[in-house]
């Protein structure tokens, strides 16, 4: 009698153990953590930077998008399931300094319960608008004397 006891709790704390343990199945992206080619990006006045978005869940959306005096972010989510973001600066010389753009994938956001697994459905670039140093020489292309 005691040993019946003891095999069947032994047998529920592995099926108590084997039902957590399975508690987040689906709940992971299928592609992955979702992540960006380039950790951060430099944009000289009047430039442009394209980052690829890919892994998580496609479609990617511009969750925050970054400071308007210093950059504008454009998302195009391509064919491949990878997304194109680009990033363009206004073309004043006199504008410069930080800011960052937050991409997000469509993947349903499970609330506090699923903080750990809420990082791989949104992640931030930083963008450093790079500005002319004053005094700095220009260097014109082809130019004469």
């Amino acid at each position: 009698m005691i040993r019946n006891a003891l095999l069947l709790a032994v047998a529920l704390a592995s099926v108590a153990a084997l039902a957590a343990s399975c508690g987040d199945l689906g709940d992971e992206s299928p592609g992955g953590a979702l992540r960006a080619s380039s950790p951060s990006v430099t944009v000289p006045p009047g430039g442009t930077a394209t980052v690829t978005i890919q892994g998580g869940n496609p479609p990617y959306v511009v969750q925050e998008a970054p400071d308007p005096a210093l950059a504008s972010a454009n998302l195009v989510n391509n064919a491949d399931r990878t997304g194109s973001l680009r990033i363009t600066a206004p073309t004043s010389a006199s504008v410069g300094g930080s800011t960052s753009v937050k991409v997000k994938d469509t993947e349903a956001d499970h609330g506090a319960t699923d903080a750990p697994l809420h990082g791989e459905n949104e992640i931030e670039i930083p963008i450093t608008i790079g500005v002319a140093s004053p005094g700095a020489p220009v260097v014109v292309p082809g130019g004469g004397r």
